[in-house]
Protein backbone atom coordinates (compact mmCIF):
# COMPACT_ATOMS: atom_id res chain seq x y z
CA UNK A 1 0.00 0.00 0.00
CA UNK A 2 1.44 3.32 -0.91
CA UNK A 3 1.17 5.78 1.53
CA UNK A 4 1.18 8.74 0.39
CA UNK A 5 -1.55 7.55 -2.15
CA UNK A 6 -4.43 9.81 -0.97
CA UNK A 7 -7.48 8.61 -2.52
CA UNK A 8 -6.48 5.11 -1.51
CA UNK A 9 -6.30 5.83 1.67
CA UNK A 10 -9.68 7.61 1.84
CA UNK A 11 -11.51 4.37 0.84
CA UNK A 12 -9.68 2.38 3.81
CA UNK A 13 -9.91 5.01 6.40
CA UNK A 14 -13.84 5.14 5.70
CA UNK A 15 -14.60 6.60 9.40
CA UNK A 16 -12.17 9.38 8.83
CA UNK A 17 -10.03 8.57 11.88
CA UNK A 18 -7.43 10.56 10.61
CA UNK A 19 -9.56 13.78 11.58
CA UNK A 20 -9.50 12.88 14.98
CA UNK A 21 -5.68 11.91 15.04
CA UNK A 22 -5.78 15.67 13.82
CA UNK A 23 -7.83 17.40 16.43
CA UNK A 24 -5.71 15.59 19.28
CA UNK A 25 -4.10 19.32 20.14
CA UNK A 26 -7.93 20.81 20.04
CA UNK A 27 -9.14 17.62 22.72
CA UNK A 28 -6.02 18.27 24.70
CA UNK A 29 -7.19 21.89 24.90
CA UNK A 30 -10.51 21.37 25.58
CA UNK A 31 -9.88 18.85 28.49
CA UNK A 32 -7.73 20.76 30.49
CA UNK A 33 -9.96 23.57 30.21
CA UNK A 34 -12.77 21.07 31.23
CA UNK A 35 -10.86 19.82 33.76
CA UNK A 36 -9.78 23.32 35.28
CA UNK A 37 -13.59 24.19 35.46
CA UNK A 38 -14.06 21.75 38.35
CA UNK A 39 -14.52 23.46 41.80
CA UNK A 40 -14.21 20.90 44.37
CA UNK A 41 -15.53 21.45 48.01
CA UNK A 42 -13.60 18.71 49.41
CA UNK A 43 -12.23 19.73 52.57
CA UNK A 44 -9.41 18.42 55.09
CA UNK A 45 -5.31 17.21 53.76
CA UNK A 46 -4.79 15.46 51.00
CA UNK A 47 -1.71 13.46 51.15
CA UNK A 48 -1.96 11.51 48.35
CA UNK A 49 -4.23 10.39 44.81
CA UNK A 50 -5.03 7.45 43.79
CA UNK A 51 -6.27 6.62 40.09
CA UNK A 52 -8.33 4.05 38.96
CA UNK A 53 -9.14 3.21 34.95
CA UNK A 54 -8.84 0.28 32.59
CA UNK A 55 -7.88 0.13 29.09
CA UNK A 56 -6.25 3.37 27.09
CA UNK A 57 -6.72 5.16 30.23
CA UNK A 58 -5.21 3.24 32.71
CA UNK A 59 -1.78 3.37 30.30
CA UNK A 60 -2.20 7.03 30.59
CA UNK A 61 -3.05 7.08 34.41
CA UNK A 62 0.57 5.85 34.78
CA UNK A 63 2.35 7.97 32.53
CA UNK A 64 0.27 10.94 34.21
CA UNK A 65 1.67 8.92 37.71
CA UNK A 66 5.01 8.77 36.42
CA UNK A 67 5.45 12.29 35.22
CA UNK A 68 3.23 13.61 38.44
CA UNK A 69 5.47 12.16 40.76
CA UNK A 70 8.83 13.79 39.39
CA UNK A 71 7.42 17.06 39.18
CA UNK A 72 5.28 17.57 42.71
CA UNK A 73 5.12 17.04 46.02
CA UNK A 74 1.78 14.52 46.49
CA UNK A 75 2.01 10.75 46.08
CA UNK A 76 0.15 9.96 43.43
CA UNK A 77 -0.31 5.80 42.84
CA UNK A 78 -2.00 3.49 40.45
CA UNK A 79 -4.61 1.09 41.10
CA UNK A 80 -4.39 -2.49 39.26
CA UNK A 81 -6.78 -4.64 41.02
CA UNK A 82 -10.18 -4.86 41.36
CA UNK A 83 -9.89 -3.96 45.05
CA UNK A 84 -8.11 -1.02 47.23
CA UNK A 85 -5.74 -1.35 49.55
CA UNK A 86 -6.56 -0.52 53.06
CA UNK A 87 -3.76 2.58 53.10
CA UNK A 88 -6.40 4.28 50.85
CA UNK A 89 -8.73 4.79 53.30
CA UNK A 90 -7.07 6.96 55.96
CA UNK A 91 -9.41 10.52 55.77
CA UNK A 92 -6.47 11.68 53.54
CA UNK A 93 -6.38 10.22 50.46
CA UNK A 94 -8.44 10.80 46.90
CA UNK A 95 -9.72 8.32 44.61
CA UNK A 96 -9.86 9.20 40.87
CA UNK A 97 -12.17 6.74 39.19
CA UNK A 98 -11.99 7.35 35.29
CA UNK A 99 -14.79 5.47 33.53
CA UNK A 100 -14.31 5.00 29.59
CA UNK A 101 -17.48 3.11 29.28
CA UNK A 102 -19.70 3.43 32.30
CA UNK A 103 -20.08 -0.55 32.66
CA UNK A 104 -16.80 -1.51 33.35
CA UNK A 105 -17.27 -3.55 36.33
CA UNK A 106 -13.73 -3.54 38.45
CA UNK A 107 -14.60 0.56 38.79
CA UNK A 108 -17.96 -0.33 39.86
CA UNK A 109 -16.29 -2.81 42.82
CA UNK A 110 -13.72 -0.07 43.51
CA UNK A 111 -16.45 2.67 43.49
CA UNK A 112 -19.13 0.31 45.94
CA UNK A 113 -15.86 -0.33 47.63
CA UNK A 114 -14.97 3.64 48.35
CA UNK A 115 -19.12 3.90 49.88
CA UNK A 116 -18.24 2.21 52.60
CA UNK A 117 -14.73 3.53 53.74
CA UNK A 118 -12.97 6.80 54.53
CA UNK A 119 -11.86 8.18 51.48
CA UNK A 120 -12.23 11.21 49.40
CA UNK A 121 -14.07 10.12 46.01
CA UNK A 122 -14.14 11.76 42.29
CA UNK A 123 -15.84 9.62 39.95
CA UNK A 124 -15.62 10.77 36.25
CA UNK A 125 -18.04 9.35 33.66
CA UNK A 126 -19.10 9.43 30.46
CA UNK A 127 -22.07 11.51 29.51
CA UNK A 128 -25.27 9.67 30.14
CA UNK A 129 -23.76 7.40 32.69
CA UNK A 130 -23.82 7.70 36.63
CA UNK A 131 -21.43 6.19 38.98
CA UNK A 132 -23.40 2.79 40.26
CA UNK A 133 -23.50 1.78 43.78
CA UNK A 134 -22.20 5.02 45.61
CA UNK A 135 -24.03 6.25 48.47
CA UNK A 136 -23.07 9.58 49.51
CA UNK A 137 -23.56 9.70 53.20
CA UNK A 138 -20.30 9.87 55.05
CA UNK A 139 -18.04 10.19 51.86
CA UNK A 140 -16.63 13.44 50.09
CA UNK A 141 -17.90 12.09 46.59
CA UNK A 142 -18.66 14.35 43.32
CA UNK A 143 -19.24 12.82 40.12
CA UNK A 144 -18.27 14.67 36.68
CA UNK A 145 -19.17 13.44 33.25
CA UNK A 146 -17.90 14.36 29.96
CA UNK A 147 -17.31 13.95 26.12
CA UNK A 148 -15.05 12.98 24.21
CA UNK A 149 -14.63 10.35 21.18
CA UNK A 150 -13.78 6.64 22.73
CA UNK A 151 -10.49 6.04 20.32
CA UNK A 152 -8.88 9.08 21.81
CA UNK A 153 -9.96 8.85 25.27
CA UNK A 154 -6.42 8.99 26.90
CA UNK A 155 -6.53 12.71 25.91
CA UNK A 156 -8.93 13.22 28.20
CA UNK A 157 -7.65 10.82 31.04
CA UNK A 158 -4.10 12.53 31.33
CA UNK A 159 -5.26 16.09 30.78
CA UNK A 160 -8.79 16.89 32.57
CA UNK A 161 -7.70 14.49 35.20
CA UNK A 162 -4.28 17.00 35.39
CA UNK A 163 -6.34 20.24 34.94
CA UNK A 164 -8.64 19.21 37.92
CA UNK A 165 -6.08 18.53 40.26
CA UNK A 166 -4.51 21.97 39.34
CA UNK A 167 -7.32 23.71 39.89
CA UNK A 168 -7.71 21.85 43.12
CA UNK A 169 -3.86 23.07 43.80
CA UNK A 170 -2.81 19.89 44.34
CA UNK A 171 -0.23 19.87 41.31
CA UNK A 172 1.37 22.57 40.24
CA UNK A 173 0.30 22.78 36.28
CA UNK A 174 -0.73 25.92 34.70
CA UNK A 175 -2.15 27.41 31.37
CA UNK A 176 0.91 28.80 30.01
CA UNK A 177 2.54 25.03 29.49
CA UNK A 178 -0.86 23.64 28.25
CA UNK A 179 -0.49 26.66 25.37
CA UNK A 180 2.66 26.15 24.82
CA UNK A 181 2.52 22.53 24.26
CA UNK A 182 -0.45 22.62 22.33
CA UNK A 183 1.09 24.93 19.87
CA UNK A 184 4.31 22.46 19.88
CA UNK A 185 1.82 19.28 19.12
CA UNK A 186 0.12 21.25 16.53
CA UNK A 187 3.50 21.40 14.49
CA UNK A 188 4.52 17.57 15.41
CA UNK A 189 0.52 16.38 13.59
CA UNK A 190 1.63 18.68 10.83
CA UNK A 191 4.67 17.11 10.12
CA UNK A 192 3.70 13.65 10.50
CA UNK A 193 -0.07 14.28 8.54
CA UNK A 194 -0.81 12.37 5.35
CA UNK A 195 -0.04 15.12 3.17
CA UNK A 196 3.57 14.92 4.43
CA UNK A 197 4.97 12.02 1.74
CA UNK A 198 7.02 9.53 2.73
CA UNK A 199 10.24 10.67 2.38
CA UNK A 200 9.77 13.45 4.80
CA UNK A 201 7.89 11.83 7.45
CA UNK A 202 9.10 9.72 9.45
CA UNK A 203 5.99 8.11 11.16
CA UNK A 204 5.10 6.71 7.48
CA UNK A 205 8.41 5.22 7.38
CA UNK A 206 8.43 3.44 10.80
CA UNK A 207 5.29 1.97 9.72
CA UNK A 208 7.17 0.09 6.96
CA UNK A 209 9.36 -1.26 8.71
CA UNK A 210 7.04 -2.28 11.16
CA UNK A 211 5.06 -3.94 8.10
CA UNK A 212 5.19 -7.57 8.67
CA UNK A 213 7.12 -7.98 11.55
CA UNK A 214 6.48 -8.38 15.29
CA UNK A 215 7.43 -5.41 17.09
CA UNK A 216 9.08 -5.27 20.37
CA UNK A 217 9.16 -1.74 21.80
CA UNK A 218 12.09 -1.12 24.15
CA UNK A 219 12.03 1.67 26.90
CA UNK A 220 12.97 3.09 29.92
CA UNK A 221 11.62 4.99 33.06
CA UNK A 222 8.75 7.22 31.54
CA UNK A 223 9.19 6.04 28.21
CA UNK A 224 8.00 2.68 29.14
CA UNK A 225 4.06 3.99 29.76
CA UNK A 226 4.41 5.67 26.28
CA UNK A 227 5.08 2.05 25.00
CA UNK A 228 2.55 0.49 26.33
CA UNK A 229 0.23 3.06 24.62
CA UNK A 230 2.01 2.23 21.51
CA UNK A 231 1.59 -1.26 22.03
CA UNK A 232 -2.09 -0.69 22.58
CA UNK A 233 -2.71 2.10 19.62
CA UNK A 234 -0.96 -0.48 17.31
CA UNK A 235 -2.75 -3.47 18.10
CA UNK A 236 -6.29 -1.37 18.11
CA UNK A 237 -5.74 0.45 15.06
CA UNK A 238 -3.66 -1.80 12.66
CA UNK A 239 -4.80 -5.01 14.46
CA UNK A 240 -1.18 -6.09 14.70
CA UNK A 241 1.08 -7.62 17.25
CA UNK A 242 3.21 -5.76 19.20
CA UNK A 243 4.81 -5.84 22.78
CA UNK A 244 7.08 -4.19 25.43
CA UNK A 245 9.74 -4.45 27.43
CA UNK A 246 11.59 -2.70 29.84
CA UNK A 247 15.41 -1.80 29.28
CA UNK A 248 16.00 -2.50 32.77
CA UNK A 249 14.72 -5.93 32.54
CA UNK A 250 15.60 -7.07 29.32
CA UNK A 251 19.49 -6.12 29.89
CA UNK A 252 19.40 -8.87 32.62
CA UNK A 253 17.29 -11.24 31.01
CA UNK A 254 16.27 -10.92 27.21
CA UNK A 255 19.93 -9.90 25.95
CA UNK A 256 20.48 -14.02 26.37
CA UNK A 257 17.52 -14.83 24.24
CA UNK A 258 18.43 -14.01 20.66
CA UNK A 259 19.42 -16.97 19.14
CA UNK A 260 16.35 -19.00 18.62
CA UNK A 261 14.06 -19.83 17.38
CA UNK A 262 16.09 -19.13 14.05
CA UNK A 263 13.71 -19.08 11.94
CA UNK A 264 11.82 -15.99 13.29
CA UNK A 265 14.35 -13.75 14.04
CA UNK A 266 14.39 -11.93 10.76
CA UNK A 267 10.24 -11.32 10.99
CA UNK A 268 11.50 -9.87 14.62
CA UNK A 269 11.55 -5.81 14.74
CA UNK A 270 12.58 -4.12 17.92
CA UNK A 271 12.40 -0.30 18.08
CA UNK A 272 14.50 2.20 21.46
CA UNK A 273 12.00 4.75 22.35
CA UNK A 274 14.25 7.17 23.97
CA UNK A 275 14.07 10.39 25.64
CA UNK A 276 16.11 13.20 25.92
CA UNK A 277 15.22 13.19 30.04
CA UNK A 278 16.35 9.75 30.36
CA UNK A 279 19.27 9.00 32.96
CA UNK A 280 22.73 8.49 31.71
CA UNK A 281 22.48 5.27 33.02
CA UNK A 282 19.31 4.33 30.94
CA UNK A 283 20.42 6.05 28.20
CA UNK A 284 23.77 4.17 27.76
CA UNK A 285 21.62 0.75 28.37
CA UNK A 286 19.59 1.15 25.36
CA UNK A 287 22.42 2.33 23.27
CA UNK A 288 24.50 -1.09 24.38
CA UNK A 289 21.25 -3.59 24.11
CA UNK A 290 20.33 -1.62 20.69
CA UNK A 291 23.77 -2.47 19.65
CA UNK A 292 23.71 -6.50 20.39
CA UNK A 293 20.51 -6.62 18.46
CA UNK A 294 22.01 -4.95 15.54
CA UNK A 295 24.86 -7.72 16.01
CA UNK A 296 22.45 -10.14 16.25
CA UNK A 297 20.96 -9.58 12.99
CA UNK A 298 18.01 -8.17 14.61
CA UNK A 299 15.86 -5.32 12.56
CA UNK A 300 16.36 -2.63 14.45
CA UNK A 301 16.12 1.05 14.94
CA UNK A 302 15.56 3.89 17.58
CA UNK A 303 13.09 7.00 17.93
CA UNK A 304 13.82 9.88 20.21
CA UNK A 305 10.70 12.76 20.64
CA UNK A 306 11.39 16.30 20.23
CA UNK A 307 10.86 18.50 22.99
CA UNK A 308 12.45 21.01 25.62
CA UNK A 309 10.37 19.70 28.69
CA UNK A 310 9.18 15.92 29.51
CA UNK A 311 5.73 16.85 29.12
CA UNK A 312 6.17 17.68 24.93
CA UNK A 313 8.58 14.82 25.30
CA UNK A 314 6.05 12.32 26.59
CA UNK A 315 3.12 13.81 24.31
CA UNK A 316 5.51 14.14 20.98
CA UNK A 317 6.05 10.45 21.68
CA UNK A 318 2.36 9.49 22.16
CA UNK A 319 1.24 11.04 19.18
CA UNK A 320 3.58 10.32 16.85
CA UNK A 321 3.13 6.59 18.25
CA UNK A 322 -0.85 7.03 16.87
CA UNK A 323 0.44 8.53 13.60
CA UNK A 324 2.60 5.03 13.35
CA UNK A 325 -0.10 2.90 14.50
CA UNK A 326 -2.75 4.96 11.65
CA UNK A 327 -0.33 3.93 8.66
CA UNK A 328 0.60 0.79 9.94
CA UNK A 329 -3.62 0.01 9.83
CA UNK A 330 -3.32 1.53 6.43
CA UNK A 331 -0.28 -0.26 5.40
CA UNK A 332 -2.28 -3.65 5.97
CA UNK A 333 -5.27 -1.91 4.05
CA UNK A 334 -7.40 -2.28 7.12
CA UNK A 335 -9.73 0.29 8.81
CA UNK A 336 -8.18 2.03 11.73
CA UNK A 337 -11.46 2.76 13.32
CA UNK A 338 -13.33 -0.35 14.12
CA UNK A 339 -12.35 -3.51 16.38
CA UNK A 340 -14.77 -6.26 16.21
CA UNK A 341 -12.72 -8.13 18.94
CA UNK A 342 -12.30 -5.59 21.26
CA UNK A 343 -16.30 -4.36 21.54
CA UNK A 344 -16.82 -8.58 22.28
CA UNK A 345 -14.58 -8.62 24.79
CA UNK A 346 -15.61 -5.60 26.51
CA UNK A 347 -19.39 -6.17 26.08
CA UNK A 348 -18.55 -9.56 27.86
CA UNK A 349 -16.35 -7.82 30.79
CA UNK A 350 -19.60 -5.15 31.33
CA UNK A 351 -21.35 -8.37 31.95
CA UNK A 352 -19.77 -9.69 35.13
Amino acid sequence: MNLDDLNSISVIDSSGFIQLIRKMPDYIRSAWQAGCGFNSKIEGKISRIILCSTGMPHITDRILAAYLNNSSSIQVSINTGELLPEWVFDGQSLVIVFSQTGTEPELNRQLVQCSRKNCHLLSIFPEGNEAKGVESAGLSHYSLTYSCPSKIIFIYTFFFTLGLLASMGLVMANEGEIVDLVSELEKTCNQLDLSNPIMSNPAKRLAGQFMNRLVTLFASEAMVDVANLWKAQINENAKAWAQVEDISTASRSTAGAMCFPEASLTQMMTIFLESPFDTPVCLAASGKLRELFMVEGFNTDYYVPSGNTPLKAIWNAIIFGIFVSYYLAIAYGIDPFPNPAIEEMVNFLSEM
